[in-house]
């Protein structure tokens, strides 16, 4: 009994520190925690052998599982490779089934002309988007390089470039190559001689004979580095000269061009600039003139018998008109006038004249006045509003539209001229809106009013009884009401009721709104215009836009 006593303390001791002895499995997880839990040491051989065994099992079974990871991996890689084939084959399949694909190559040819404006060729960059369309694909590039008037288009200004020979030299080959015998139309503008301008008019002067649109800005010197193109210009329709400085030398490049008849001219440095150039006046259509004297502006137009479109555009009035011959043209149908304003000539601003005191056109039917802000100071009234009159019955003829823009009118000045053009259909009225500009508007209460037909009946003449069109820029305020008023008495699409009225039916109204109208209107705007609406879903041709 003694002997039993004694041990059995030791198998205790041997049962709580021996997890092998306690029935615990080393090699489960649970067991394991139960054994640290336990504060198992281990002592004997077979302990440690059994641990270093577990150990090894354990660190075989990372390895198992790191291989199996490495195969799932591979595994994994192969199925995204073959997704992502999957998905390039779908691509290709609905790429082959896209419908621009079945456009056949001249319609792709068209919307490529849309697409790809002229290459422009500037400070910063080369824009060619006749490039970028046909780097999309092997067929876009194939249609694009075979279409050559995609080529025929380009703008370079030398000036500002920052391009060298070695980039220009390379484009302007491509594009005179692939634009094969198609006619060209480029501008070019340079102010200082280079390798550059030497190498641009040395190979566009060799495709002379298929210039059809040319523009040059720049320096005698630019005429004279194309000086082998003369007698050479067989397709040439429009140029535009705009040349700085330089002295009386005649520029007769262009004086043998037997299909020229759009002709822009402009030299702000030189006063005899349009008597130095040598063109077939005979032919000219549409002529523009700018920043020169008026009284050189109507002697370039005596000779131009043929003319059609005019355009004045910012000529100054000379001190002595007085000796200026008048200037009769009779094919002459459209006249643009821009007036400039000028703080520093007195002359041009005591009265803004309507430059027409010296021009009689028989057959004139579209007269645009407008002016040019030089700087932010105040609109002058116009004084000779009553030249435009006197313009008319010298002329004897009828205009049927009417553009005011910028003029700074007051309204009673505007209604003025409108009483003059009883056979007006076509009024457009747009109110200076430039900021810090003080001027008073042309488009107010009074004048929406005087525009408004009484259907009741009235013995005075009605106001502008053929206008069919009309379009109004409001500068400070806006009547609204008195708007929508005026467009629904002039609303007559019931031609025997038009007829016994004797006003021609108001077919297109436009409205534009800038943003010094819109703490104005912003609210009342889409309630105000909600009868125009309904009009509109009638038949009227509706246009109304905002700044805002």
């Amino acid at each position: 009994m003694p002997v039993s006593s004694k041990a059995e303390p030791a198998n205790v001791q041997e049962s709580t520190t021996n997890p092998v002895a306690a029935g615990i499995d080393l090699r489960s997880s649970t067991g394991l925690l139960e054994a640290i839990r336990a504060n198992f040491i281990p002592s004997s051989h077979s302990e440690l052998h059994l641990l270093s065994q577990c150990i090894s099992d354990a660190e075989r079974d990372v390895q198992r599982c790191d291989e199996e990871i490495q195969k799932l991996r591979a595994k994994l890689d192969s199925l995204k490779n073959e997704r992502n084939e999957g998905c390039r084959q779908i691509h290709c399949y609905r790429s082959i089934l896209a419908p621009i694909r079945r456009l056949c190559p001249e319609l792709l040819s068209r919307i490529f002309w849309f697409a790809c404006p002229k290459t422009i060729v500037t400070k910063n960059i080369i824009d060619c988007s006749v490039i970028r369309v046909s780097q999309v694909c092997a067929r876009w590039r194939e249609v694009a390089r075979s279409t050559s008037t995609l080529w025929a288009s380009f703008d370079i200004n030398l000036d500002v470039s920052r391009y060298g020979i070695e980039v220009i030299e390379p484009m302007i080959t491509t594009h005179l190559e692939l634009s094969r015998n198609s006619p060209l139309s480029f501008s070019l503008k340079a102010f200082e001689r280079s390798s550059r301008l030497e190498f641009f008019a040395e190979a566009i002067a060799t495709h002379s004979f298929r210039w059809k649109e040319l523009k040059l800005i720049g320096r005698p010197f630019i005429l004279a580095s194309m000086s082998s193109i003369k007698g050479n210009l067989p397709q040439l329709h429009s140029l535009s000269i705009e040349l700085l400085e330089g002295d009386d030398t005649r520029q007769d490049l262009f004086e043998m061009a037997p299909r020229l008849q759009v002709l822009t001219l402009r030299s702000p440095d030189r006063a005899n600039f349009l008597e130095c150039v040598v063109i077939p006046c005979t032919q000219i259509i549409d002529f523009t003139v700018e920043d020169v004297s008026y009284s050189s502006a109507l002697a370039q137009l005596r000779a131009l018998s043929a003319v059609r479109n005019l355009k004045l555009n910012e000529c100054w009035y000379d001190e002595d008109m007085t000796s200026v011959a008048p200037v009769t043209l009779h094919d002459v149908s459209s006249v643009s006038i821009i007036i400039p304003i000028d703080p520093y000539d007195d002359l041009n601003n005591e009265s803004i004249r309507l430059r027409l005191d010296r021009l009689t056109l028989p057959n004139i039917e579209i007269l645009h006045l407008k002016t040019v802000l030089y700087c932010t100071l105040p609109l002058i009234r116009l004084h000779d509003v009553t030249e435009l009159a006197n313009f008319v019955k010298r002329s004897s003829c009828v205009i049927r539209t009417l553009i005011l823009a910028n003029l700074g009118l007051n309204d009673n000045d505007t209604l003025s001229i409108l009483r003059d053009l009883p056979t007006l259909q076509n009024l457009m009225i747009h109110d200076c809106v430039l900021p810090y500009v003080v001027t008073h508007p042309t488009i107010t209460n009074y004048l929406i009013r005087q525009l408004t037909i009484d259907h009741v009946g009235s013995s005075s003449p009605r106001l502008l009884p053929h206008l069919k069109t009309l379009n109004l820029r409001p500068s400070v305020s806006f009547p609204l009401k008195a708007f929508v008023d005026m467009v629904q008495s002039r609303w007559i699409p019931n031609q025997t009721y038009s007829d016994e009225l004797g006003v021609d039916n108001l077919t297109s109204v436009a409205l534009h709104l800038s943003w010094s109208l819109k703490e104005e209107l912003e609210n009342e705007l889409e309630e105000g215009l909600e009868p125009l609406r309904a009009m509109d879903l009638a038949g009227l041709h509706l246009d109304i836009s905002a700044d805002w």
